[in-house]
Protein backbone atom coordinates (compact mmCIF):
# COMPACT_ATOMS: atom_id res chain seq x y z
CA UNK A 1 0.00 0.00 0.00
CA UNK A 2 1.27 3.46 -1.24
CA UNK A 3 4.55 1.53 -2.31
CA UNK A 4 5.60 4.02 -4.68
CA UNK A 5 5.28 7.26 -2.88
CA UNK A 6 7.00 5.62 -0.12
CA UNK A 7 9.82 4.42 -2.49
CA UNK A 8 9.88 8.23 -4.14
CA UNK A 9 9.81 9.77 -0.77
CA UNK A 10 12.86 7.84 0.11
CA UNK A 11 14.78 8.39 -3.08
CA UNK A 12 13.29 10.77 -5.26
CA UNK A 13 14.22 14.78 -4.60
CA UNK A 14 11.26 16.08 -6.30
CA UNK A 15 7.51 15.42 -5.42
CA UNK A 16 4.20 16.50 -6.45
CA UNK A 17 1.41 15.96 -4.84
CA UNK A 18 -2.23 17.14 -5.46
CA UNK A 19 -5.62 17.47 -3.36
CA UNK A 20 -8.67 17.43 -4.82
CA UNK A 21 -11.90 17.86 -2.54
CA UNK A 22 -14.29 20.51 -0.94
CA UNK A 23 -14.39 23.00 1.38
CA UNK A 24 -13.00 20.95 4.18
CA UNK A 25 -9.67 20.32 2.23
CA UNK A 26 -10.00 24.22 1.04
CA UNK A 27 -9.66 24.98 4.41
CA UNK A 28 -13.23 26.60 5.32
CA UNK A 29 -14.05 26.52 9.13
CA UNK A 30 -10.03 26.72 9.69
CA UNK A 31 -8.54 29.92 11.00
CA UNK A 32 -5.60 30.32 8.23
CA UNK A 33 -6.56 28.07 5.07
CA UNK A 34 -2.87 27.84 4.32
CA UNK A 35 -1.47 27.38 7.78
CA UNK A 36 -4.05 25.29 9.99
CA UNK A 37 -6.33 23.87 7.73
CA UNK A 38 -5.85 19.76 7.42
CA UNK A 39 -4.51 20.06 3.97
CA UNK A 40 -1.90 22.09 4.78
CA UNK A 41 -0.94 20.44 8.20
CA UNK A 42 -0.59 17.10 6.39
CA UNK A 43 2.01 18.87 3.81
CA UNK A 44 3.58 20.51 6.49
CA UNK A 45 4.69 17.26 7.96
CA UNK A 46 5.68 16.34 4.59
CA UNK A 47 7.80 18.81 3.84
CA UNK A 48 8.91 18.33 7.15
CA UNK A 49 9.86 14.57 7.47
CA UNK A 50 11.16 14.52 3.87
CA UNK A 51 12.88 17.90 4.18
CA UNK A 52 15.51 15.95 1.51
CA UNK A 53 12.85 16.40 -1.11
CA UNK A 54 11.34 19.05 -3.24
CA UNK A 55 7.39 19.29 -2.66
CA UNK A 56 5.25 21.03 -5.04
CA UNK A 57 1.42 21.38 -4.18
CA UNK A 58 -1.62 21.81 -6.16
CA UNK A 59 -4.44 22.71 -4.01
CA UNK A 60 -7.41 21.76 -6.58
CA UNK A 61 -9.97 21.98 -4.10
CA UNK A 62 -13.22 24.08 -4.45
CA UNK A 63 -16.10 24.82 -1.90
CA UNK A 64 -19.72 23.02 -1.92
CA UNK A 65 -18.16 20.41 -5.13
CA UNK A 66 -18.97 17.01 -4.94
CA UNK A 67 -17.13 14.22 -6.64
CA UNK A 68 -18.71 15.47 -10.36
CA UNK A 69 -16.38 17.67 -10.56
CA UNK A 70 -13.82 15.85 -9.55
CA UNK A 71 -14.21 13.95 -12.70
CA UNK A 72 -14.24 16.70 -14.50
CA UNK A 73 -11.26 17.80 -13.45
CA UNK A 74 -9.29 14.64 -13.93
CA UNK A 75 -10.44 14.18 -16.95
CA UNK A 76 -9.73 17.71 -18.46
CA UNK A 77 -6.05 17.53 -18.47
CA UNK A 78 -4.98 18.26 -14.83
CA UNK A 79 -2.78 14.92 -14.43
CA UNK A 80 -1.03 15.84 -17.40
CA UNK A 81 -0.40 19.50 -16.29
CA UNK A 82 0.31 18.80 -12.55
CA UNK A 83 1.32 14.87 -12.93
CA UNK A 84 1.27 14.40 -9.12
CA UNK A 85 2.75 11.78 -7.07
CA UNK A 86 0.57 11.33 -4.48
CA UNK A 87 -3.36 12.07 -4.70
CA UNK A 88 -5.90 13.37 -1.83
CA UNK A 89 -9.25 13.13 -3.15
CA UNK A 90 -12.06 14.29 -0.69
CA UNK A 91 -15.60 14.17 -2.21
CA UNK A 92 -17.61 12.24 0.12
CA UNK A 93 -19.22 14.60 2.10
CA UNK A 94 -20.43 16.93 -0.72
CA UNK A 95 -21.59 13.95 -2.35
CA UNK A 96 -23.85 13.52 0.66
CA UNK A 97 -24.86 16.78 0.59
CA UNK A 98 -25.51 17.15 -3.00
CA UNK A 99 -27.70 14.05 -2.46
CA UNK A 100 -25.91 12.21 -5.48
CA UNK A 101 -26.93 9.14 -5.52
CA UNK A 102 -24.73 5.76 -4.75
CA UNK A 103 -24.64 4.74 -8.42
CA UNK A 104 -23.64 8.44 -9.17
CA UNK A 105 -21.04 8.39 -6.63
CA UNK A 106 -19.47 4.86 -7.75
CA UNK A 107 -19.48 5.99 -10.94
CA UNK A 108 -17.74 8.99 -10.64
CA UNK A 109 -14.84 8.08 -8.31
CA UNK A 110 -13.93 5.04 -10.58
CA UNK A 111 -13.83 7.45 -13.42
CA UNK A 112 -11.46 8.70 -11.31
CA UNK A 113 -9.53 6.38 -10.18
CA UNK A 114 -9.74 4.54 -13.47
CA UNK A 115 -8.19 7.50 -15.43
CA UNK A 116 -5.36 8.39 -12.51
CA UNK A 117 -4.29 4.52 -13.19
CA UNK A 118 -4.47 4.96 -16.76
CA UNK A 119 -2.45 8.22 -17.15
CA UNK A 120 -0.51 7.70 -13.94
CA UNK A 121 0.00 3.88 -13.34
CA UNK A 122 2.51 4.59 -10.61
CA UNK A 123 0.85 7.30 -8.80
CA UNK A 124 -0.55 6.55 -5.36
CA UNK A 125 -4.27 8.15 -4.31
CA UNK A 126 -5.49 8.34 -0.36
CA UNK A 127 -9.24 8.63 -0.61
CA UNK A 128 -10.38 10.80 2.89
CA UNK A 129 -13.46 11.01 4.07
CA UNK A 130 -14.98 13.69 6.78
CA UNK A 131 -18.57 13.40 8.33
CA UNK A 132 -20.82 16.29 10.03
CA UNK A 133 -23.24 16.53 12.76
CA UNK A 134 -25.87 14.10 11.45
CA UNK A 135 -24.04 11.71 9.87
CA UNK A 136 -21.58 12.09 13.30
CA UNK A 137 -18.96 9.74 11.61
CA UNK A 138 -21.24 6.59 10.50
CA UNK A 139 -20.60 5.54 6.73
CA UNK A 140 -23.26 6.90 4.25
CA UNK A 141 -23.86 6.64 0.78
CA UNK A 142 -21.04 7.65 -0.51
CA UNK A 143 -18.64 6.10 1.27
CA UNK A 144 -20.07 3.07 0.66
CA UNK A 145 -19.74 3.90 -2.98
CA UNK A 146 -16.15 5.07 -2.37
CA UNK A 147 -15.01 1.96 -0.37
CA UNK A 148 -16.78 0.06 -3.19
CA UNK A 149 -14.50 1.39 -5.37
CA UNK A 150 -11.22 1.58 -3.32
CA UNK A 151 -11.27 -1.99 -2.50
CA UNK A 152 -11.35 -2.97 -6.61
CA UNK A 153 -8.46 -0.81 -6.95
CA UNK A 154 -6.51 -1.05 -4.27
CA UNK A 155 -6.82 2.52 -2.62
CA UNK A 156 -6.42 3.40 0.72
CA UNK A 157 -8.98 5.39 2.59
CA UNK A 158 -9.16 7.13 5.74
CA UNK A 159 -12.36 8.23 7.46
CA UNK A 160 -11.38 10.90 9.84
CA UNK A 161 -14.92 11.97 10.86
CA UNK A 162 -14.91 8.29 12.19
CA UNK A 163 -11.93 8.64 13.95
CA UNK A 164 -12.64 11.45 15.17
CA UNK A 165 -15.92 10.29 16.96
CA UNK A 166 -13.72 7.50 18.39
CA UNK A 167 -11.46 9.22 19.96
CA UNK A 168 -13.18 12.20 21.04
CA UNK A 169 -16.85 10.86 21.74
CA UNK A 170 -20.51 11.08 20.55
CA UNK A 171 -20.47 14.79 20.65
CA UNK A 172 -17.14 15.62 18.21
CA UNK A 173 -19.81 16.41 15.64
CA UNK A 174 -22.01 18.61 18.04
CA UNK A 175 -22.44 22.20 15.22
CA UNK A 176 -20.60 25.17 16.95
CA UNK A 177 -18.93 22.91 19.30
CA UNK A 178 -15.48 21.49 20.16
CA UNK A 179 -14.18 20.76 17.12
CA UNK A 180 -16.68 22.15 14.37
CA UNK A 181 -17.06 25.64 13.34
CA UNK A 182 -20.88 24.93 11.82
CA UNK A 183 -22.41 21.53 11.24
CA UNK A 184 -19.80 20.46 9.27
CA UNK A 185 -16.55 22.36 8.84
CA UNK A 186 -14.27 21.95 11.23
CA UNK A 187 -12.57 24.55 13.51
CA UNK A 188 -8.62 24.44 13.84
CA UNK A 189 -9.05 22.01 16.48
CA UNK A 190 -11.30 20.04 14.18
CA UNK A 191 -8.56 20.02 11.02
CA UNK A 192 -5.85 19.63 13.52
CA UNK A 193 -7.31 15.80 13.95
CA UNK A 194 -8.37 15.78 10.88
CA UNK A 195 -4.89 16.21 10.04
CA UNK A 196 -3.50 13.61 12.55
CA UNK A 197 -5.20 10.73 11.53
CA UNK A 198 -3.93 11.23 8.07
CA UNK A 199 -0.24 11.68 9.31
CA UNK A 200 -0.56 8.73 11.44
CA UNK A 201 -1.69 6.38 8.76
CA UNK A 202 0.78 7.85 6.76
CA UNK A 203 3.55 7.30 8.93
CA UNK A 204 2.37 3.39 9.53
CA UNK A 205 2.31 2.89 6.10
CA UNK A 206 5.94 4.41 5.46
CA UNK A 207 7.47 2.39 8.16
CA UNK A 208 8.35 -0.01 6.37
CA UNK A 209 10.80 0.11 2.93
CA UNK A 210 9.57 -0.29 -0.41
CA UNK A 211 10.81 -3.14 -2.73
CA UNK A 212 10.90 -0.27 -5.16
CA UNK A 213 8.03 1.26 -8.03
CA UNK A 214 5.68 -0.65 -10.10
CA UNK A 215 2.55 0.14 -11.74
CA UNK A 216 -1.15 -0.33 -10.71
CA UNK A 217 -3.33 -3.01 -12.39
CA UNK A 218 -6.05 -2.34 -13.88
CA UNK A 219 -9.48 -4.44 -13.06
CA UNK A 220 -12.19 -4.85 -15.10
CA UNK A 221 -14.65 -1.54 -14.49
CA UNK A 222 -17.50 -2.07 -11.84
CA UNK A 223 -19.54 0.75 -13.60
CA UNK A 224 -20.65 1.09 -17.40
CA UNK A 225 -20.47 4.75 -18.69
CA UNK A 226 -17.66 5.64 -17.04
CA UNK A 227 -16.88 9.33 -17.82
CA UNK A 228 -13.33 9.16 -20.02
CA UNK A 229 -12.69 12.10 -21.92
CA UNK A 230 -13.10 15.95 -20.66
CA UNK A 231 -11.91 19.60 -21.63
CA UNK A 232 -10.55 22.77 -19.56
CA UNK A 233 -12.73 25.21 -21.43
CA UNK A 234 -11.63 28.32 -20.74
CA UNK A 235 -9.99 31.42 -22.76
CA UNK A 236 -9.51 29.83 -26.36
CA UNK A 237 -12.48 27.21 -26.26
CA UNK A 238 -15.04 29.10 -24.01
CA UNK A 239 -14.57 32.95 -24.17
CA UNK A 240 -13.41 33.10 -28.26
CA UNK A 241 -16.80 33.11 -29.24
CA UNK A 242 -17.81 36.41 -27.11
CA UNK A 243 -16.39 39.09 -28.58
CA UNK A 244 -17.84 41.61 -26.17
CA UNK A 245 -16.06 39.55 -23.27
CA UNK A 246 -12.67 41.56 -21.54
CA UNK A 247 -10.14 39.91 -20.04
CA UNK A 248 -9.09 40.46 -16.33
CA UNK A 249 -5.67 42.00 -15.42
CA UNK A 250 -4.00 42.45 -12.35
CA UNK A 251 -0.42 43.87 -11.71
CA UNK A 252 0.59 40.72 -10.79
CA UNK A 253 -0.73 37.73 -13.08
CA UNK A 254 -3.37 37.44 -15.66
CA UNK A 255 -6.24 36.35 -14.27
CA UNK A 256 -8.15 33.36 -15.84
CA UNK A 257 -11.62 35.47 -16.14
CA UNK A 258 -13.61 37.26 -18.51
CA UNK A 259 -16.39 40.02 -17.83
CA UNK A 260 -20.56 39.56 -19.00
CA UNK A 261 -21.35 42.78 -18.83
CA UNK A 262 -25.58 43.78 -17.76
CA UNK A 263 -27.25 42.29 -20.68
CA UNK A 264 -24.88 40.52 -22.58
CA UNK A 265 -25.11 37.12 -24.04
CA UNK A 266 -22.73 34.32 -24.29
CA UNK A 267 -23.44 31.10 -26.56
CA UNK A 268 -21.19 27.90 -27.45
CA UNK A 269 -21.83 24.41 -28.24
CA UNK A 270 -19.16 21.62 -26.75
CA UNK A 271 -19.63 18.26 -26.68
CA UNK A 272 -19.88 16.12 -23.39
CA UNK A 273 -22.45 14.87 -20.59
CA UNK A 274 -21.19 16.87 -17.49
CA UNK A 275 -19.92 20.13 -16.74
CA UNK A 276 -19.08 22.37 -13.89
CA UNK A 277 -18.82 26.15 -14.50
CA UNK A 278 -17.43 28.54 -12.33
CA UNK A 279 -18.39 32.14 -11.95
CA UNK A 280 -18.05 35.14 -9.69
CA UNK A 281 -20.66 38.25 -8.96
CA UNK A 282 -22.40 40.51 -6.55
CA UNK A 283 -26.04 39.48 -5.02
CA UNK A 284 -27.56 41.95 -7.55
CA UNK A 285 -26.31 39.69 -10.81
CA UNK A 286 -28.83 37.07 -11.83
CA UNK A 287 -27.40 34.69 -14.24
CA UNK A 288 -29.67 33.05 -16.95
CA UNK A 289 -28.18 29.29 -18.10
CA UNK A 290 -29.95 28.15 -21.35
CA UNK A 291 -28.86 24.59 -21.90
CA UNK A 292 -30.55 22.94 -25.07
CA UNK A 293 -33.51 25.48 -25.10
CA UNK A 294 -34.04 24.61 -20.92
CA UNK A 295 -33.28 27.78 -19.21
CA UNK A 296 -32.56 27.94 -15.39
CA UNK A 297 -31.50 31.24 -13.10
CA UNK A 298 -29.03 31.33 -11.06
CA UNK A 299 -28.44 34.30 -8.09
CA UNK A 300 -25.35 35.78 -7.83
CA UNK A 301 -23.30 34.74 -4.56
CA UNK A 302 -19.36 35.79 -4.08
CA UNK A 303 -18.08 32.70 -4.90
CA UNK A 304 -20.73 30.43 -7.23
CA UNK A 305 -20.93 27.79 -9.57
CA UNK A 306 -23.36 25.92 -11.75
CA UNK A 307 -22.95 22.30 -10.40
CA UNK A 308 -23.61 19.49 -13.02
CA UNK A 309 -24.98 21.19 -15.88
CA UNK A 310 -25.28 18.56 -17.92
CA UNK A 311 -25.38 15.60 -15.90
CA UNK A 312 -26.26 11.91 -17.43
CA UNK A 313 -27.07 14.55 -20.61
CA UNK A 314 -27.49 11.93 -23.44
CA UNK A 315 -27.00 14.95 -26.06
CA UNK A 316 -23.80 14.39 -26.20
CA UNK A 317 -23.69 18.03 -28.29
CA UNK A 318 -24.73 20.62 -26.03
CA UNK A 319 -26.07 24.29 -26.82
CA UNK A 320 -25.45 26.49 -24.19
CA UNK A 321 -26.54 29.94 -23.67
CA UNK A 322 -25.27 31.95 -21.00
CA UNK A 323 -26.63 35.36 -19.79
CA UNK A 324 -26.16 38.39 -17.25
CA UNK A 325 -29.73 39.13 -16.68
CA UNK A 326 -28.66 41.58 -13.76
CA UNK A 327 -27.35 45.05 -12.97
CA UNK A 328 -23.80 44.02 -12.82
CA UNK A 329 -20.66 43.20 -14.03
CA UNK A 330 -20.63 38.93 -13.74
CA UNK A 331 -17.10 36.78 -14.24
CA UNK A 332 -16.95 33.99 -15.70
CA UNK A 333 -13.64 31.82 -14.92
CA UNK A 334 -13.66 28.76 -16.73
CA UNK A 335 -15.98 25.57 -17.30
CA UNK A 336 -14.12 21.82 -16.83
CA UNK A 337 -16.34 19.39 -19.08
CA UNK A 338 -16.50 15.63 -19.39
CA UNK A 339 -17.63 13.10 -21.42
Amino acid sequence: MLENINYKLRNQQEIRVTFLGGSITVGVGSSDWEKTSWRALVTQWLRKTYSQSNFEVFNEAVSGKGSTLGVCKVVSGLLARQKPDLLFLEYAINDRHECRPYSVSERNMESMVRTIRKELPYADIVLVYTSDDIRNGSPYDAILAFETVAKRYGVPSVDVGRELVQQEGDNAFENGGKYLSDNVHPNDAGHAHYASYVIEFLKKTFASCSNGMQPYPLPQPLCDGLYTTGQRMAEKEFFAVASETSRLRNKEREERGFLLPPGEKLAFRFQGRVAELFWKAPADVLLTVTINGNSRQMEGVPWGSYPALFEDSHDEMQNVQLENSGKADLILYEMTTAG
